[in-house]
């Protein structure tokens, strides 16, 4: 197989903030072989079938890997790629599969290479919410199973900005059964700190739109001529879509 060459770029950086949140990366062995083979593999729902969609696409650009996807009985999304031919290099380019997401080197090295790598996390598993205060704040929000105490540092560092990491109590049902599991929630704001970073360097590469939108209408507001009062407020609402 001809040798895969590759270098850090923007479109990789969200590649690996979506597998590394909502993809797995899964070791089997086939019948009758002894050697391992790797796959990584990801389901979603409707709400994210586009972030999926962009991630087959990088997929076969980046490494050369295709997939279909194709609906499940449990109306999502899937697709899965073979990657065994790519784990050394994997390795090579600091690309880690376990929980927590952790940013590869090279994404730190650069804003618009950690943007897109924060894109793809928010895509994955993270939250855009407007808080309807007085003055409305935008909080973005990236859960885990374990703590994300690098990511943490890295959003801190590189958006000037304060993070915390707390733990949740998660519950949903499978198969009509109530499961409950314990996370971790990253959070951290859209402040005047960092508003150029979103603007340039993360909304760009966001692919779902109800994440998208809230964050442009957020920084539109941000970005005008702020007037306060009652009556302001509820403009301000009304025009991030509350």
């Amino acid at each position: 197989m001809k040798e895969i060459r590759i270098k850090p770029s923007e479109e990789l950086a969200y590649w690996v903030g979506v597998a590394q949140s909502d993809g797995s990366l899964c070791k089997y062995l086939e019948k009758g072989r002894t050697k391992p083979k790797y796959k990584i593999s990801m389901e979603v729902n409707e709400k994210s079938k586009l972030m999926l969609v962009k991630f087959v696409e990088l997929s076969n650009d980046l490494f050369k890997r295709k997939s279909g996807i194709w609906k499940t009985n449990r109306d999502t999304w899937c697709m899965h790629i073979g990657v065994s031919n790519l784990i050394d290099l994997f390795q090579k380019i600091d690309i880690k599969f376990k929980d927590p997401p952790i940013p590869p080197d090279w994404c730190l090295k650069t804003e618009s290479f950690f943007g897109a790598y924060l894109a793809g996390l928010i895509d994955g598993d993270g939250n855009v919410k407007i808080r309807r205060s007085k003055y409305p704040v935008c909080v973005v929000t990236i859960s885990s199973g374990v703590k994300q105490i690098e990511l943490c540092k890295a959003i801190k560092n590189k958006l000037k900005c304060g993070a915390s990491v707390s733990k949740e109590i998660k519950k949903g049902y499978l198969d009509g059964r109530l499961i409950e599991g314990v996370g971790y929630r990253l959070e951290f704001l859209v402040s005047y700190k960092n508003i150029k970073f979103f603007k340039l360097f993360i909304v760009p590469y966001i692919q779902l739109e109800r994440k998208k939108s809230k964050l442009e209408n957020f920084i539109n507001l941000r970005e005008g001529n702020d007037i306060s009062g009652p009556s302001a407020n509820l403009v301000k609402l009304r025009a991030l879509g509350l």
